[in-house]
């Protein structure tokens, strides 16, 4: 498989290659080349945009050594809670209208989204996260906007 200026891509191999197109116009990234595909697709793996680096969190379950699913090992799920009090806000105390927005009787329980912060998951203390650079492997359909580095 050959870059827009015809040089050979190799796995490995750093590129910059652009996403997007239409109205939001297009990003350009900076990649690793994973291979090419017989069908023309080629799948590559972020590690860099305008925006700053590309990173992922894995998490390991240091009971066994594995890769591990975090939602499989919730302590404390996410939730919202008041800003003031820090109460869990419950179901009924979401929508502004009784019968979750189908009556047009307003909810005196309700509590508006600036009031609401989030309280992230919290996991197994044996889970450990694993900050890895680049993003999940993308596969990208038109490999003519394809440029390798160096």
């Amino acid at each position: 498989m050959k870059d827009f200026y015809g040089k050979e891509l190799e796995e490995g191999d750093k590129i910059l290659f652009a996403t997007g197109s239409g109205s939001s116009g297009a990003r350009i990234r900076e990649g690793i080349f994973l291979k090419g595909h017989a069908s023309g697709y080629v799948t590559v793996r972020p590690t860099l945009s305008l925006s700053g680096k590309i990173t992922r969190k894995m998490y390991l379950d240091e009971r066994t050594g594995k890769w591990a699913d975090p939602w499989n090992h919730v302590e404390a799920e996410s939730h919202y809670a008041h800003k003031d009090t820090g109460a869990r806000i419950t179901p009924d105390q979401y929508s502004k209208h009784k019968d979750g927005g189908w009556s047009s009787e307003l909810n005196p329980d309700y509590v508006p989204d600036s009031m609401r912060k989030h309280v992230p998951a919290v996991y197994k203390s044996y889970l450990r996260e694993i900050e890895l650079p680049g993003g999940w492997a993308v596969v990208l359909q038109d490999t003519r906007n394809i440029v390798k580095l160096g």
